[in-house]
This record gives C-alpha cells, structure tokens and sequence, in this order.
C-alpha cells in the first residue's frame, strides 16, 4: 500500500523508485533501467488502481469475505467426503498403508490397520468441518 500511496501523490518519486531504487533507498538490490516511459506509467496507473480499491473496501469485509469462501471450500470437502465415504476412504487407507512403494522403504511407517486408517479418516472429516477450519484458523 505504500508504493500504491506514493504513485497516487507523487508519481515522478514512484518513477524514481521503480527505476532506480538505490536513489532512493541505499542498499536496494534491485534497478530496472531498461523500463520505457510507457512502462513506468502503466506501473503508475496500476498502483493508483490498487490504492483506490483498497481505500473504498474495508479490509475487515475482505477478511471476512475470505474466510466465508474457506468455510465454503471445506463445506464442500467435508460434503464430498461424506457421500462418496467409501472411495475416499479407499484413498486414506492407500497411503496410509504405503502399499505401492518399494518394500524396504515402509516397513517401520506403514499404518495397514483398518481401524486406524478409519480412525485417521474420520479425523480428517472431523478437522474439515471444525469451526476453526472453517473459517480459515482465525479466532
């Protein structure tokens, strides 16, 4: 948002940071030089675009929009685990029982047990449809 403000109020220092930052910040690592006039504008409009979005929507409504769509996202993963249980659980069972590697490699971390694949499956289910997961880990 920073660069966003400085291209919207001054944009010939926008221009000098994009172009050569070292000018401006001692110790920037990077220049681009060879950016043409038409390019440098282009930069400009487009950090202007971004600082307009950003001051005429809230951030606490972005934030809120996100973890609505998560919530979503894992309202539908937990649907989908639910109705197709059997070939989802088929899959679980599959790597957890390492059944397709080379034999030497899984001896001691394969987990063949039904009843802890079913067990690790219904916890992946019970994770999914948390509140915590499904509203993106926030409090």
């Amino acid at each position: 948002m920073k660069l966003a403000a400085i291209a919207n109020h001054d944009p010939a220092r926008f221009h000098q940071i994009i172009h050569d930052p070292v000018s401006v910040t001692p110790g920037a690592k990077c220049r681009h030089k060879d950016y043409d006039d038409a390019t440098l504008n282009a930069l400009t409009a487009y950090f202007k675009t971004s600082q307009a979005y950003g001051a005429n929507h809230d951030h606490a409504y972005g934030q809120g929009g996100s973890a609505c769509r998560i919530g979503l996202y894992y309202a539908l993963v937990v649907f989908n685990n639910i109705t197709d249980f059997d070939s989802n659980y088929q899959f679980v069972r599959h790597v957890l029982s390492m059944d397709s590697t080379f034999p030497a490699t899984k001896a001691w971390r394969a987990l063949p047990s039904a009843g802890i694949s079913l067990a690790f499956y219904l916890g992946i289910i019970g994770v999914k449809s948390s509140p915590q997961s499904c509203f993106g880990g926030r409090r």
